[in-house]
């Protein structure tokens, strides 16, 4: 009652103490509103940060279990390049996980290993297979844990090339200023990963609008256009043309990605 004996006291209207009354009521005014403001920021913020959250942990897998050196540099790894029944080529983890053989090398018909060559492990008389082991771990674990996705990936260095085509009209003349310009960024592109329970909130749906300026755009071609002095793109041939879109409504990239290795991790989205 004393808190509000006093408050009463600089808060009520009276003659003598008008201006005074005035300034509290301004005064209580002003912290109350810097108060919902900041309630108001902190919220926002709070919001935007869990939704930011959401999206980086359901795109970038909460865990992740990627190759160290000593997998490249084990018999494991290794031994794929050595021998005829894996075509003499290293084998990311897909592979590794579809082969039917966990030990290719045939002393018979394979070349001899090196001193120096790493040895194998073996546990019980048996061949130690990580890939395999690993993912019948995840296997049983998704058995007691129904929401639990995994899924191996791959990561791959790229030239990302980016054509920037911009138009402007006149409204008076109907004059067309077409202006090109390039953007180019190294990128690392991932592989699409299905099984991620989260991959569908994450992609927006495609659009009448996103369709006709795909279609717009795809029969230009720019091989020709400098990117100090850019003209004009030509047009493509119908034939070269149909056969670009057939190439898409297929899933067929039409650009490069030179693959680092086998750089290929498993991911565990849940």
């Amino acid at each position: 009652m004393f808190e509000f004996k006093i408050a009463f006291k600089y808060l009520l209207l009276k003659k003598r103490r008008l201006s005074s009354s005035l300034i509290s009521l301004l005064s209580i005014f002003i912290i109350s509103l810097v108060v919902w403001l900041v309630l108001v920021f902190l919220s926002v913020t709070n919001g935007i940060e869990k939704n930011w959250l959401n999206k980086l942990t359901s795109l970038n897998a909460p865990i992740r279990i990627s190759p160290t050196e000593a997998y490249y540099s084990s018999y494991y790894y290794l031994i794929d390049s050595v021998s005829e029944n894996s075509g003499y080529t290293s084998k990311n983890i897909k592979e590794k996980l579809l082969a039917k053989i966990s030990d290719p090398y045939n002393p018979n018909s394979d070349m001899e290993l090196p001193y120096i060559f790493p040895k194998p492990f073996y546990k019980d008389g048996k061949f130690i297979d990580p890939v395999k082991k690993i993912f019948k771990i995840l296997n049983t674990n998704k058995k007691k844990y129904p929401d639990l996705a995994f899924q191996d990936y791959e990561i791959s260095a790229a030239l990302m090339r980016l054509t920037l085509h911009r138009e402007n009209k006149d409204l008076f003349t109907h004059f067309k200023n077409e202006k090109i310009s390039f953007l180019t960024q190294m990128t690392y592109l991932y592989s699409l990963t299905e099984n991620n329970p989260n991959l569908i909130s994450l992609l927006f749906p495609q659009s009448k609008e996103d369709l006709n300026h795909f279609l717009s755009k795809i029969d230009r071609y720019y091989d020709d256009v400098q990117k100090d002095l850019p003209e004009r793109g030509k047009y493509l041939e119908k034939a070269i043309f149909q056969e670009k879109i057939k190439a898409r409504e297929y899933g067929v990239s039409t650009f490069g990605v030179n693959r680092t290795g086998n750089g290929c991790t498993s991911s565990i989205f849940g």
